[in-house]
């Protein structure tokens, strides 16, 4: 047979991805539990920059803090009740494949759709930071965000104070932004402008905003980032979408008239 023949360049091409094809198949099954497991401590690792609680602690140590200082709750963002007991394992909640199920999903008016989501899970994680492992005296809370930014959707966490006053920090794990530009919402000095600013005033209004002119000592504004414009508004959309009554407004009520 002739080495160099049409048939057996095609026979042999389909032979190596046949193999190949086998390989990457098995190497995705094998590695499928340690991907879950990397996105799990992943989402630990962010939800305890948030809450400022991640300085100091080393990646063997973060499912250890995780599990002394964060309690998971899931939320019915349409009620606002907590109807964690309906779970067995909340820390393992994850609302996002649920949302190619009607069933699951809420359509939000594109008037009412501050972060251009489109949909929002009916129920969703709500991170709670504990005084210590020992004291589930809430010191904050941390919200799951996400919504539109230049050219993708940012995901991340916002953690606020217990009086719902103040935000404690925020974080993003999943953008596509442009470096140096819009990427820069994970930059130290951005993220550390969120610390101690004030999101709600006394009547319960979101009063926070991102802007280019901010007036010096305004807790409730963040500088704009430079060349960054609408990546800075999708922030501040998202923040105050999440916080409002399509989001999580409803649980935070809970928890003021509670206090």
């Amino acid at each position: 047979m002739n080495k160099d023949s049409i048939a057996n360049t095609i026979i042999t091409a389909i032979v190596l991805c046949l193999v190949c094809s086998t390989i990457v198949s098995f190497a995705s099954v094998g590695l499928r539990n340690r991907q879950n497991e990397n996105r799990a401590l992943d989402k630990k690792k962010n939800v305890l920059l948030a809450a400022g609680l991640l300085e100091g602690a080393s990646t063997r140590k973060v499912s250890e803090v995780f599990a002394e200082r964060i309690e998971t709750r899931i939320i019915d963002l349409e009620t606002g009740a907590d109807v964690t007991k309906e779970y067995d394992k909340p820390d393992e909640f994850d609302p996002a494949p649920l949302l190619i199920y009607r069933e699951h999903r809420v359509d939000i008016p594109a008037d009412q759709d501050l972060a251009q989501i489109k949909q929002r899970e009916l129920r969703a994680p709500v991170y709670v930071i504990k005084t210590s492992a020992t004291d589930n005296t809430p010191l904050g809370y941390v919200f799951p965000v996400r919504g539109k930014g230049l050219w993708s959707t940012l995901r991340g966490f916002l953690a606020m104070d217990a009086g719902m006053k103040n935000s404690i920090g925020i974080t993003f794990y999943e953008h596509a932004e442009t470096p140096g530009l819009g990427a820069e919402i994970e930059a130290d000095y951005f993220r550390n402008a969120w610390k101690g600013a004030k999101i709600f005033d006394d009547k319960g209004q979101i009063v926070i905003e991102i802007t280019k002119a901010r007036v010096e000592g305004a807790n409730n504004q963040i500088d704009s980032l430079s060349g960054a414009t609408i990546t800075s508004e999708g922030v501040e959309k998202l923040v105050k979408f999440w916080l409002g009554e399509n989001g999580f407004g409803r649980f935070i009520a809970s928890l003021t008239k509670a206090s």
